[in-house]
């Protein structure tokens, strides 16, 4: 079981097989020297068994940025996988992670990684909204930029850098906020908005005589995120079997306002 690529050579195009050792190397840079002068066309994707269970976002919006970038159907993608994933167990779970505050794209990423066999194991399927409130990428957001900084890692971002803690709370609790909302600017709605969407299309679409099953769990700023999240599902016409909050950091007020009152509703909060 080798690795495909294509290679276009005087004209002519050929299929070589690419050796399974280079292919668990994972470098398209070596893959580039097994085709010769050719482009590799179909290239190593680092991240192939998160795409699943993992939405990353970017300021509410799906990332098109940075490591783990939303393609175009990747919302589409987990609900499917999921729904393969329900047909072949009794009773399907869905549970929806949240992050805290202080989580870069990298960590996030990793614990998604670590973390989804362990879900699995115990019959419920992971999926993980990472929603970049990394220190780091606050202050990219900031200057507006994702990426490297070149020459930006000078004396602007240091003078960045000197005011990013009194940043770092209020653009956490905007993101979690954007993130379930119609419109985050210019028409772009939430990607959190746009799979809860999706969920109630799947919640009428489950295998014959099973039911979708959704777990919600945040930890720290997750609290926040989901404090934004349960509203919009329930005007999806869902509700949550459970919500887990680990060391929460939502104040009283806003849980009161957009939670409380869901309790014990059809639908609502189990």
């Amino acid at each position: 079981l080798g690795f495909e690529v294509t290679r276009e050579w005087s004209g002519e195009v050929e299929d070589r097989t690419v050796p399974e050792s280079l292919l668990a190397a994972g470098s398209v840079d070596e893959l580039a020297t097994v085709s010769g002068a050719g482009a590799v066309t179909r290239e190593v994707d680092e991240w192939a068994l998160l795409r699943p269970h993992v939405i990353n976002l970017t300021r509410g919006r799906l990332s098109q940025s940075g490591r783990f970038r939303m393609a175009p159907g990747a919302l589409e993608g987990i609900i499917d996988a999921f729904r393969d994933y329900a047909a072949t167990v009794d009773e399907p779970r869905l549970m929806l992670h949240a992050h805290g505050g202080l989580v870069s794209e990298t960590a996030a990423l990793a614990y998604a990684q670590s973390a989804t066999p362990w879900w699995m194991g115990q019959g419920v399927y992971p999926v993980f909204f990472v929603w970049e409130t990394g220190l780091f990428e606050i202050i990219l957001q900031r200057l507006g930029r994702r990426g490297v900084l070149g020459d930006a890692r000078d004396w602007t971002f240091e003078q960045m850098a000197s005011l990013a803690a009194s940043w770092a709370w209020a653009d956490m609790k905007e993101s979690a906020r954007l993130a379930s909302s119609t419109d985050t600017g210019e028409g772009h709605p939430g990607g959190a908005h746009l799979f809860a969407v999706l969920l109630k299309a799947l919640a009428g679409s489950m295998p014959a005589g099973k039911r979708l099953a959704l777990h919600l769990v945040g930890h720290s700023v997750g609290a926040i995120f989901h404090s934004h999240f349960v509203p919009e599902l329930v005007s999806q016409g869902l509700g949550a079997e459970s919500l887990s909050l680990l060391a929460p950091a939502v104040r009283n007020d806003l849980f009161a306002a957009q939670v409380v009152p869901l309790f014990g509703q059809t639908p609502g909060v189990g």
